[in-house]
C-alpha cells in the first residue's frame, strides 16, 4: 500500500475560533494529519492566526488567486505577505500555483519559505486534461520553479482523461507529486492514487463543504482504501 497521506481541506470561517473548532475534531477522530487551510473565500481573503497553527497538525497553506481558479483578488504583494505571515506562524507548506510561483513576488516567497525549511507545493489547476505527455511536461515545468512537491489538477471531461492523469502519475518526477482527476469521472482516481503503483504524495478530501469538483469526503476516501486493502 502507500502512504495514504489524506489532506483534509477546509476554507476559512469568519473567525478563528470556528476553524480551531474543526481542527481540533479533526485531531480527535484521528482521520487526518495534515490540513488544508484555505486563506482565499469567497467572501474575500482571511488573516492567519497563530493558534491555527498550534494543534499538533501538519498545516497547508493556500490562497489561490482567482487566475488559479480561486478567490483572491488583491494584488500579488498583498498575496505574498499573507503567505509569508503563515510561514511566520509556522505552516508546514505553503501552496501556490505556477503562475505565480514565476512572478518576482512568487520566486520572493519561495525563497523565503525555503530559507525557514517550509515545503512549497506548486499546482496547476485546468478546466481540460492534456494527454500524459503534456501533464509530464507541465510537471518538469514544476519542479524547475522550485516546488518540493508537484502538484497538478485537471477536470477529467470523460473516462480517458483519468487514464491520461494515471499514465503520468507513473513518471519519476524526483519529487513528490498530487495528481488529481477533478469532476465526477476522477473522484474514484482521488482515493486509488495513494496506493502501488502510483504512490501519489497525498490527496485532498473535504471536512464539511468541498473545495474542488468532485472533492471526496475524508470518510469516503477511507472507506475505499478499506475496500482496497
Amino acid at each position: 500500500m502507500g502512504n495514504e497521506r489524506i489532506i483534509g481541506s477546509i476554507f476559512c470561517q469568519e473567525n478563528s475560533i470556528a476553524i480551531n473548532e474543526i481542527i481540533e475534531d479533526i485531531k480527535k477522530a484521528g482521520e487526518v494529519c495534515i490540513i488544508e487551510i484555505r486563506h482565499d473565500t469567497k467572501e474575500g481573503s482571511f488573516e492567519p492566526h497563530p493558534d491555527f497553527y498550534m494543534h499538533g497538525l501538519e498545516v497547508i497553506s493556500t490562497c489561490m488567486t482567482i487566475d488559479e481558479g480561486g478567490y483572491f483578488d488583491s494584488t500579488l504583494e498583498q498575496w505574498k505577505e499573507l503567505l509569508k505571515l503563515t510561514i511566520d506562524y509556522g505552516t508546514q507548506y505553503i501552496m501556490i500555483g505556477l503562475g505565480q510561483a514565476e512572478t518576482e513576488q512568487g520566486k520572493e516567497l519561495i525563497q523565503y519559505a525555503k530559507e525557514r525549511n517550509v515545503k512549497v507545493i506548486i499546482g496547476v489547476h485546468s478546466q481540460k486534461t492534456p494527454s500524459a505527455i503534456a501533464i509530464i511536461t507541465t510537471l518538469l515545468k514544476i519542479r524547475e520553479a522550485g516546488a518540493d512537491i508537484a502538484k497538478v489538477a485537471y477536470i477529467a471531461n470523460k473516462p480517458k482523461d483519468v487514464i491520461e492523469v494515471m499514465k503520468a502519475s507513473l513518471y519519476n518526477l524526483g519529487i513528490p507529486k498530487i495528481m488529481i482527476a477533478m469532476g465526477k469521472f476522477g473522484k474514484f482516481w482521488r482515493a486509488v492514487n495513494l496506493i502501488h503503483p502510483w504512490n501519489c504524495w497525498g490527496m485532498f478530501a473535504s471536512i464539511k463543504e468541498a473545495t474542488a469538483p468532485g472533492q471526496l469526503s475524508v470518510k469516503d476516501i477511507k472507506d475505499i482504501l478499506k475496500i482496497l486493502k
